[in-house]
C-alpha cells in the first residue's frame, strides 16, 4: 500500500470532531502512524490524546524526546536516536513543534 500523507487545517471546530475528520479522511486506512506538528498552543498535543483515544495508539510528544531533565538540549544526535526509535514503531502519534534538534527546522 502506498503511503498517504494528509494536511487538515486546525479551525475553531471542537477537537472531537477535529480528530473524527482526520480519521475520516483516509477511509479504510489503518491510521497506524500519525504526525501533527504545528505551533505552540496550537491544540496538538490535545488532538493526539483524541487521536489516542480513537486509535488506541498511545501520543508521544516531540517535546518529551528533545527536552533533557531542567530543559536542557541533548547531547548530539540524541534527539535523533530517540526520533528514530519512536517512528521504527510499527503505530505512533507524535506531536510537537520540530523535526530535527538543527534549530531551523522548528515552526
Amino acid at each position: 500500500m502506498k503511503p498517504q500523507h494528509l494536511m487538515i487545517t486546525i479551525s475553531n471546530d471542537p477537537l472531537e470532531t477535529l480528530a473524527e475528520r482526520v480519521l475520516a479522511a483516509c477511509p479504510g486506512s489503518p491510521h497506524k502512524r500519525i504526525a501533527i506538528i504545528g505551533c505552540s498552543g496550537s491544540g496538538k498535543s490535545t488532538l493526539a490524546r483524541q487521536l489516542s483515544v480513537q486509535t488506541g495508539i498511545p501520543p508521544t510528544s516531540i517535546d518529551a524526546l528533545y527536552w533533557q531533565p531542567g530543559w536542557k538540549d541533548p547531547e548530539p544526535n540524541v534527539f535523533q536516536e530517540h526520533l528514530q526509535t519512536e517512528i521504527d514503531r510499527d503505530s505512533w502519534i507524535l506531536d510537537g513543534g520540530f523535526l530535527s534538534a538543527d534549530n531551523g527546522r522548528r515552526f
